[in-house]
């Protein structure tokens, strides 16, 4: 037997990627769905959530996904603690991600306000309802620019009680 042509039948490939496969024949319904479930990524464990704007990937960049989990290292999280939401991918409105994954924290990185119509200073830490959040810059520009990797880095202080 050749491991490149093994042959399986319907019941064992269901058996593999049951949770992969979408059955429909709606061709337009397994594109939605496959955009927006690549646009979420993470275990949100700790029901923290992390909003991006990025149009070119369906998370992040390699360079702003690698300078998150430094971030995130330097909190001790890791990708099981929260959720990454590609707000330029994903499929909803803002109170529809709040409810689907109820935050208790929350970070906004280069979201337009007319999208979240939350009221804050970029970098300060606000309380709504039972979720503490902060607005901030681009992952790309914070990356780039050390006076904003400490305003990112003091905030997540303040609202982690690190």
């Amino acid at each position: 037997m050749d491991l490149n042509f093994i042959h399986l039948s319907k019941e064992q490939v269901n058996d593999l990627y049951a949770n992969q496969l979408v059955e429909t024949s709606d061709v337009s319904e397994v594109k939605k769905h496959s955009e927006s479930s690549n646009a979420v990524k993470g275990g949100n464990e700790k029901h923290f959530i992390w909003m991006v704007n990025d149009e070119k990937h369906f998370i992040q960049s390699d360079e702003d996904f690698y300078f998150l989990t430094e971030i995130l290292n330097a909190c001790r999280l890791n990708m099981n603690d929260i959720i990454i939401i590609n707000i330029h991918k994903v499929k909803g409105s803002f109170d529809e991600l709040m409810i689907k994954y109820e935050p208790q924290f929350m970070i906004l990185s280069g979201i337009p306000t007319n999208w979240h119509k939350l009221d804050s200073p970029d970098y300060s830490v606000q309380k709504k309802n039972t979720y503490s959040f902060f607005l901030t810059d681009s992952l790309e520009l914070i990356r780039g620019a050390k006076s904003k990797k400490s305003q990112l880095w003091l905030a997540l202080k303040q609202m982690l009680s690190l």
